[in-house]
């Protein structure tokens, strides 16, 4: 019984590891999904292969001219073009910004309950009237107050330590990436330290 080959349709482009969060159970500080992320430089990386082209981090919008140049690159307008971020640094600019470079979707990962309402107004008022699809991302152990109190905005849930998929092939841009942990020479502002939780 032979394997069957590994189909990838999703390119995740990882900008770097920095971060102005510092969430314990980011799956960036998980050996076993950290080890699958292919180190590559931007002369290197080819969009054209991939249905759906995701640009995370870290967090991208720490060097929105990285995001720029990725986005160049982009094969053809019918590949889908995804930020992940997790919305503290979004702003009414950036948002704009993110338009022009034909950013299709932001998918904005929530992480401390207390902010929720406080960066779901933020982004949506950041992107209102733009050609930009937005989806909050929020533990699984969460979905039940989100939906509750946002019901007409798009979800998707997640499970802890919940990190690879299966079609997906992750890198990591070296010609920027500071070497070490996610926040690893960081020097702004970090907004707020979370530990794991369960």
């Amino acid at each position: 019984m032979g394997l069957t080959p590994i189909s990838y349709d999703t390119l995740r482009v990882l900008i770097g590891y920095e971060c102005n969060l510092g969430c314990g159970y980011c799956c960036n500080e998980q050996p076993r999904f950290r080890n699958g992320i292919r180190p590559t430089r931007l002369a290197d990386l080819d969009l054209s292969p991939y249905k759906v082209v995701c640009v995370s981090g870290g967090e991208p919008l720490l060097h929105l001219h990285r995001v720029r140049q990725v986005a160049r690159l982009r094969a053809n307008r019918s590949q889908l073009f995804v930020l992940y971020t997790n919305g503290t640094l979004l702003t009414r600019g950036v948002a704009q910004s993110l338009a022009a470079m034909r950013v299709d979707a932001i998918n904005v990962g929530l992480h401390q309950p207390s902010q929720f309402g406080y960066i779901i107004s933020n982004v949506e008022v950041a992107c209102k009237d733009l050609p930009i699809k937005l989806r909050y991302h929020a533990q699984e152990r969460l979905e039940g107050q989100c939906l509750k109190m946002w019901p007409h905005l798009s979800w998707r849930f997640w499970r802890m330590n919940d990190c690879n998929r299966a079609n997906e092939r992750r890198v990591v841009l070296t010609d920027w990436a500071p070497q070490g942990g996610v926040n690893a020479n960081f020097v702004g502002p970090r907004l707020y330290s979370l530990a794991q939780t369960k």
